[in-house]
């Protein structure tokens, strides 16, 4: 289990290999399993590498064009848009 916190204002659909899961803007949620898309302003973020976290780390989710991120102090995954 994963806590995952949203930097941003504006909410975030996490998709897990267990389905999608709501956060809201600045919002907080409990993350069953690795995080292999974010959803956000209407565009799909996939995963760029290997997941870096232990479980029960609580990460933060932000984005700075072109990227979304999950980052705690001891590593940062990188979500990249593919294009249409």
């Amino acid at each position: 289990m994963y806590t995952v916190n949203n930097q941003q204002l504006d909410p975030m659909t996490l998709t897990t290999n267990n389905g999608q899961i709501n956060l809201p803007g600045q919002g907080q949620v409990q993350v069953d399993g690795q995080i292999i898309r974010i959803s956000y302003h209407k565009l799909n973020y996939d995963l760029f590498g290997n997941w870096p976290f232990a479980i029960g780390q609580v990460l933060n989710a932000s984005y700075s064009e072109p990227n979304v991120y999950l980052s705690n102090q001891s590593a940062t995954a990188i979500y990249n848009y593919p294009g249409p």
